[in-house]
């Protein structure tokens, strides 16, 4: 089993808050939000992996993630940040 295991590792930058969830871009940046007592983050390539599209991104990580509604991330007491990651991987 070890043979097949593969490693990956994201280094983050540091958070960037940002007042809309269009001040970022897609497949580049990484995502978080916080709302009441709840937090989640996304890494930048989970859009990548699953093709979504900007407002997909913030709806899974909104309601999948966080357990908050899907259009929570438009919210204004909704706090969002970005960030990028450097990934460093064993796949051969």
């Amino acid at each position: 089993e070890l043979k097949h295991l593969e490693i990956e590792i994201s280094l983050l930058s540091p958070l960037k808050r940002i007042n809309s969830y269009e001040d970022m871009i897609i497949y580049q940046d990484g995502i978080v939000i916080e709302k009441l007592d709840k937090k989640a983050v996304f890494l930048p390539q989970v859009a990548l992996e699953n093709a979504w599209s900007l407002a997909e991104f913030w709806q899974h990580l909104s309601f999948e993630k966080a357990g908050l509604s899907k259009k929570a991330y438009l919210n204004k007491d909704a706090k969002l940040f970005k960030f990028q990651a450097e990934v460093f991987s064993d796949h051969k």
